[in-house]
């Protein structure tokens, strides 16, 4: 990997431009760890003993309307918060909509919810441990925060948080620190998912279980989203658009895709006011240091991929999920991000330096999705992503210019240990590149297998590749990943399309046939140990399983069954505790011991999981195939029909 070659010039720590007008934050700041602060007793309380109704499982959201962004119920926690918001403030203030209500801090309530809200964040030595733990083992895949500046934020934060103590107003903190806490609470709560039960702080904040680690991160990411309607967005931040998209992080891993489109909304107009979208350009002035400017360079770069990362969001939930685009690219003006490693000192570092050579950034997936993109982006404009579209040639050069992509990836490095940290995130980057393309490819292609051939077996070979580099990274990541929205949703959507289509066009036994068979189990096998904690995972398993039922129902036409396997496979209770690696023995420990079950964390979800329901007819088989090449196809939509019994009331 090739860093940014750094100059040798004196370390210079400044909080960054406030938006991207060239403004300076006045302060310059120590780059020094903080000291740890006393937190009142009631606040640690708070914090150390989650009271059992903060459980997700108190507040059930139904999945179809969720996994794949469509709208088909309220918010229930956040209307709540709002629901308090309102009975606090006058009337004319209070709004409906707690993401993006325009309050602001201007009454004596607003600021003592505010401070009441902040004593509940946890004292500074239990912080590090979950931020540390968050750099370290999910920032790479979500990409929003530059550890650079969050550190000098963080050192700006726990200067001013004393002075507020006794303090009759919050005027004495920064515009741009204002949100501060409310972003930190989300970067707790996402954190704590990837905490292992025998870390240290896992046990001084009694977090070993599962349950008690849903609990606290839920009661954190809904502080962090309370104090967001206490700061209001009259004055916007790059940490208010940071905070929106953590918080969407969150809602996402927990099966709230809805609310997470939401939260992408807010964060995009939030950034569009700041002027993230428009290139900008270094201040004018000749008395300017070099030390100054590479901190004005690299700060404009850390700003230009935070727009990239809500770009990227925007395309593919446009173009996977069903939405409709929120961003004009007409409307972007700034420059593609780098594809290099942000320096540890900016100040001191040459601005320009690339990864070359056929070496990976760790900034290279975000830049390829980046990429992939601009093209989902193209795509969505033109519709070629619709069943019908009139020039098929306009598909195959989408395909070649994705492809072309691909291809220009550096070769995967296999037998990653996990000790070793930097190949083992350039290999996990590298994983999730193959994925985040042939998904583009896969979705390019759904609409047009109907009556394209060529769409047909693309999408399928797509699939393959999906679930293929699926199955390499959770043999990589482990079970502390178990819960993230990108190891289960694209698993679930290549596994459905997977399924269904080859039920519909049986293929011959030849080597795409085993293939797909071997894909299949592993993906079953893969869900059924996440579906503990992730809620697309539980559901998507069952849809998974009846499909693969169904499949070996012979068709009108009489066909062969495409496969003996998924019967037995269904029927059987998978095991819930993962082997250390599957990849490459799937057929041999897919079973496991049948005495042993899934337990699942959402009892709502455990009638969905009922594999003694009826096989689907033959009308349904039609209508799935039509509905997965249907304009307007999401998951959730899918799953809600057909995770029913066929006679049940639809």
């Amino acid at each position: 990997m090739v860093a940014c070659r750094p100059l040798g010039l004196p370390k210079t720590h400044l909080m960054g431009v406030e938006g991207r007008n060239g403004q300076w934050y006045s302060e310059r700041v120590a780059n020094t760890r903080g000291r740890l602060c006393a937190t009142p007793q009631t606040a640690r309380e708070a914090v150390l003993s989650p009271p059992a109704d903060a459980s997700i499982e108190s507040t059930p959201i139904p999945l179809q309307g969720e996994a794949g962004y469509a709208a088909y119920h309220d918010d229930e926690a956040l209307r709540t918060a709002n629901g308090q918001l309102a009975r606090s403030r006058p009337p004319v203030l209070a709004s409906n909509n707690s993401i993006v209500g325009s309050l602001v801090l201007s009454s004596a309530v607003a600021d003592d919810k505010y401070l009441e809200l902040v004593a509940q964040l946890p004292p500074d030595a239990i912080a590090r441990e979950f931020l540390d733990t968050y750099f370290d083992r999910a920032n790479w895949y979500f990409g929003i925060l530059e550890r650079y500046y969050f550190d000098e934020a963080y050192t700006a934060w726990q200067t001013h948080r004393p002075l507020l103590v006794g303090h009759s107003g919050l005027e004495i903190l920064p515009r741009n620190l204002l949100h501060f806490p409310a972003l930190l609470f989300q970067i707790l709560a996402v954190a704590l998912e990837f905490v292992e039960p025998d870390q240290p702080v896992a046990k001084l904040i009694e977090v070993q279980t599962l349950a008690a680690r849903s609990r606290l991160s839920h009661r954190w990411s809904q502080k962090g989203a309370e104090l967001m309607t206490y700061c209001g967005f009259e004055n916007p931040s790059i940490l208010a658009v940071q905070h929106e998209l953590m918080r969407a992080s969150w809602l996402k891993n927990s099966g709230r895709g809805r609310s997470a489109w939401h939260l992408l909304g807010s964060a995009i107009r939030l950034a569009q006011e700041l002027g993230l979208h428009i290139q900008s350009h270094p201040p004018q002035s000749t008395g300017l240091s070099v030390e100054r400017s590479l901190e004005w360079l690299w700060h404009d770069e850390f700003t230009r991929r935070l727009w990239a990362k809500l770009f990227s969001w925007d395309s593919h939930m446009a173009m996977s999920l069903g939405r409709p685009l929120l961003i004009r690219s007409d409307d972007c003006s700034i420059r593609p991000p780098l594809d290099c490693d942000f320096p540890s000192n900016p100040s001191a570092t040459v601005h320009g330096m690339t990864s070359s050579h056929g070496q990976h950034s760790l900034y290279s997936a975000h830049y390829f999705q980046y990429a992939v993109a601009q093209k989902g982006h193209e795509v969505v404009s033109v519709g070629a992503h619709k069943p019908g579209f009139h020039d098929y040639s306009v598909v195959r050069f989408f395909d070649s210019q994705v492809s072309s992509l691909m291809n220009s990836l550096p070769s995967l490095r296999h037998g990653v240990a996990q000790d070793d940290a930097k190949t083992y995130r350039s290999t996990a980057s590298h994983l999730h590149m193959l994925i985040v393309g042939h998904s583009f490819l896969l979705n390019l292609h759904r609409a047009h297998s109907a009556t394209h051939k060529a769409s047909r077996e693309a999408a399928i070979q797509a699939a393959l590749n999906i679930l293929d580099a699926q199955q390499q990274l959770f043999d990589l990541l482990g079970n502390a990943h178990y819960k993230t929205f990108m190891l289960s949703y694209y698993s679930v959507d290549a596994g459905i399309y997977l399924a269904v289509t080859t039920a519909k066009y049986p293929m011959p036994n030849g080597q795409t046939a085993r293939q797909t068979d071997v894909a299949l189990q592993q993906t079953i096998q893969r869900l059924s140990w996440m579906s503990s904690r992730n809620a697309l995972a539980q559901a998507g398993l069952q849809i998974l399983r009846r499909c693969l039922r169904f499949s070996e129902q012979p068709t009108r036409n009489e066909s062969p069954p495409r496969s003996h396997h998924f019967s037995a496979l269904a029927e059987e209770d998978m095991p819930s505790v993962q082997p250390a690696s599957i990849r490459g023995d799937a057929c041999a420990t897919l079973l496991g011991d049948p005495s042993r079950t899934p337990t699942y964390a959402d009892q709502s979800y455990v009638g969905l999981l009922d594999v003694s329901a009826p096989d689907f007819d033959d009308q349904d088989w039609d209508r799935m195939f039509a509905a997965i090449t249907d304009a307007n196809y999401t998951m959730d939509t899918f799953i809600g029909e057909f995770s029913e019994p066929p006679n049940s009331p639809r």
